[in-house]
């Protein structure tokens, strides 16, 4: 998901991998990578799905053993069908999220914007254009997954 949605601060971080906890189950060979901290989701719609890929011994990896590989191809595939784009299902979940917490965000008078602090006008302009900004990211992210997916052989 993380590479689907452009998440520059996660596993393939520009900064090492970042922000999330490994949980191994007791007495079993098995782990869980549990992700945190996704306020750097939605980097952009042509952000490379691949991004520091190379960097990261794990991912390089895994990547490196076909079948793991066609899996990780597929689930992109996948994010890209499920999500989908204009009308798609995570457009009616960033607008169901919006319409939850708009008008509570409008009144936070400690908001920040993303430079620091700033007048409550100010926040609220920026909470508008970053929510406006989020749903182009989605509108656009499907299918240009799907065409790096092509470009990498998929």
């Amino acid at each position: 998901m993380e590479a689907y949605q452009g998440e520059y601060d996660g596993i393939l971080s520009d900064f090492g991998m970042n922000n999330l906890y490994f949980y191994r189950f007791e007495k079993k060979n098995l782990g869980q990578f549990i992700p945190k901290d996704k306020d750097n989701t939605f980097s952009g719609v042509d952000y490379p799905i691949f991004k520091n890929a190379n960097n990261n011994v794990l991912v390089r990896r895994c990547l490196a053993v076909p079948a793991l590989k066609a899996h990780f191809y597929g689930e992109l595939l996948r994010a890209a069908e499920i999500a989908g784009g204009e009308g798609g299902w995570m457009l009616e979940e960033i607008d169901k999220v919006y319409a939850q917490i708009a008008p509570a965000a409008r009144e936070d008078a400690h908001k920040e914007c993303p430079e620091g602090t700033c007048s409550l006008e100010e926040s609220n302009k920026a909470f508008e254009a970053t929510y406006w900004w989020m749903r182009d990211v989605i509108k656009g992210r499907g299918m240009e997954v799907v065409k790096q997916l092509n470009a990498a052989g998929w």
